[in-house]
């Protein structure tokens, strides 16, 4: 089996280049999950808030793929990232997430496959596991947002070939990780959210697009609604009489 060592030293001659390919990112990442698969890497929030230990002992190979998720989405926040192939994992919602959505990028863009999310407008049927038929449509591409906490969504494999995928998101209860660990991510290339798209994540759905919700600071600066005079007309008083059939035997 190769070394972490040895990978890292790879990941690291690339990051000495001026270009680098999605398929020489897949390769590292490819040889990363012979060594640890799924290959999670940065922070993770349970009982404690911490980073994940394989994080600090291949540096180069996280500088690598956190570059490459910055460059599908420039400016998103997120906080961990990791590489895996599309199984075949039904419906699921992933409660750890916060609600910033998650950042996918696909290592095999070639690939036939994709992302089935939970959509009232889709075409696509799936079971769930509360047992409720909904409908959804596939998210395909190379990269697209995906609101993985409050959304039900599949992978979509293909029986021929297996995509290799690489998740960046930000975990639920972030803020409780030390200054120190989040000094060390943001060295890597990892984004920090803001208190405002924390707050604006919220009361918005990524689909791959997003819609996303002003913040509600924004909406109290906005100007407030008015009327011109004489616009509004005030109709007519009308009088109704309500009786009952016992009213109308006593008349």
């Amino acid at each position: 089996m190769e070394s972490l060592e040895a990978i890292n030293a790879a990941a690291a001659y690339l990051l000495a280049q001026t270009e680098v390919t999605t398929e020489q990112v897949a390769s590292i990442a490819q040889r990363l999950l012979h060594v640890r698969n799924p290959a999670t890497l940065g922070a993770y929030v349970r009982v404690q808030a911490a980073l994940y230990p394989v994080t600090q002992e291949c540096p180069d190979v996280v500088r690598l793929l956190v570059a490459h998720v910055n460059s599908a989405f420039e400016g998103a926040p997120f906080l961990a990232i990791r590489v895996q192939t599309s199984g075949s994992e039904g419906p699921h919602k992933d409660g750890q997430n916060s609600h910033l959505p998650s950042l996918v990028c696909n290592l095999s863009p070639g690939t036939p496959g994709g992302t089935w999310t939970e959509d009232p407008d889709g075409k696509l049927f799936m079971r769930c596991p509360d047992g409720v038929m909904r409908l959804g449509r596939l998210l395909m591409g190379t990269h697209y947002r995906l609101s993985a906490r409050t959304l039900w969504h599949a992978a979509i494999p293909c029986e021929l070939r297996q995509r290799l995928m690489l998740i960046a998101w930000v975990p639920a209860g972030w803020i409780n990780l030390r200054e120190n660990d989040l000094h060390t991510l943001q060295g890597y290339g990892f984004s920090v959210p803001t208190a405002a798209q924390e707050e604006r994540s919220a009361l918005s759905v990524w689909r791959g697009h997003g819609s996303v919700q002003s913040s509600l600071d924004e909406a109290l600066r906005l100007p407030a609604l008015t009327w011109s005079s004489g616009k509004l007309k005030h109709a007519s008083s009308v009088c109704i009489c309500l009786s009952s059939d016992e009213e109308s035997d006593d008349a």
